[in-house]
């Protein structure tokens, strides 16, 4: 079973998986693609390319393994790296992994991967930055830096899309984690 790159003329990518009888879209009866940037197209296939030749950042980060792995990763540009974090899934994965970090007491990483990641959850907002400045409030108290865990977690108290009555379970720890930075600073 292999994932293989289609070229249909149209400047889009199409990918489709395909088993060791072809394509497992023929055993269905219809073409079944996932497709990036652009709807299906009912023109044949004119080139298939495995994915080890194929320029994508993301495959390419995934298909080597250890320190090949960990090389691409680092040798990416920032332009890349975005690319790669801009994907709701990747940046789910990242928030997620800030989460483990703080877990671990990783502090310094989990800070690291919330300054890389602000600006792509502020750009989205909603629920993305909420969940950010959830995290990246706990790694600011850990880090005793809390002027920047007030001002974090202040916004993060707007980002409150319900009354303290509809939800006051998530109230009672906001004011919870509120009085914990207060009684940090003296207050």
């Amino acid at each position: 079973i292999g994932l293989h790159e289609e070229e249909h003329g149209s400047g889009r990518q199409c990918w489709q998986v395909v088993g060791p009888s072809g394509s497992f879209a023929s055993l269905l009866g219809a073409r079944q693609q996932l497709e990036v940037g652009g709807s299906s197209s009912s023109q044949p296939p004119q080139a298939k390319q495995p994915v080890s030749s194929c320029s994508d950042d993301i495959v390419a980060m995934v298909t080597g393994s250890g320190a090949e792995s960990d090389l691409r990763l680092k040798a990416m540009n920032q332009d890349q790296m975005t690319r790669v974090l801009g994907q709701n899934r990747n940046l789910g994965t990242a928030i997620d992994l800030v989460g483990a970090y703080l877990k671990n007491y990783e502090i310094d990483k989990a800070d690291r991967l919330c300054a890389r990641i602000e600006p792509l959850c502020r750009e989205r907002g909603g629920v993305w930055l909420f969940k950010l400045l959830n995290f990246y409030t706990t790694v600011r108290m850990k880090q005793s830096r809390y002027q920047e865990a007030l001002a974090m977690y202040k916004e993060y108290e707007t980002l409150i899309g319900f009354s303290a009555e509809e939800a006051w379970e998530l109230y009672d720890t906001v004011y919870r984690n509120f009085g914990w930075i207060y009684t940090s600073l003296n207050e």
